[in-house]
């Protein structure tokens, strides 16, 4: 399975129980992906995306964030798996 994660931390994928093939991480920040060859680190603004990802496919497209004081969950999933969210 391969990720697109909008905004998502390195720790997230490193700590957590979900191992995806290969997961890319799109911040508009700079960041390193440590010694982990599962996770790519992406600089640039998910509302414009970078040309690095355009025509790129992923499985699962997700964004996390807290807006107002609310958590926010937005899993897209296109890979005919039986995601369930």
């Amino acid at each position: 399975m391969t990720v697109l994660d909008l905004g998502g931390t390195v720790d997230f994928w490193q700590d957590g129980t979900i191992k995806p093939a290969r997961v890319v991480l799109l911040n508009t920040y700079e960041s390193n992906s440590g010694p982990d060859p599962t996770l790519e680190v992406v600089q640039g603004d998910a509302c414009m995306l970078p040309a690095a990802l355009r025509g790129q496919r992923f499985d699962v497209v997700l964004s996390n964030s807290k807006t107002r004081g609310i958590w926010v969950l937005a899993i897209f999933c296109h890979c005919g798996c039986g995601c369930q969210y």
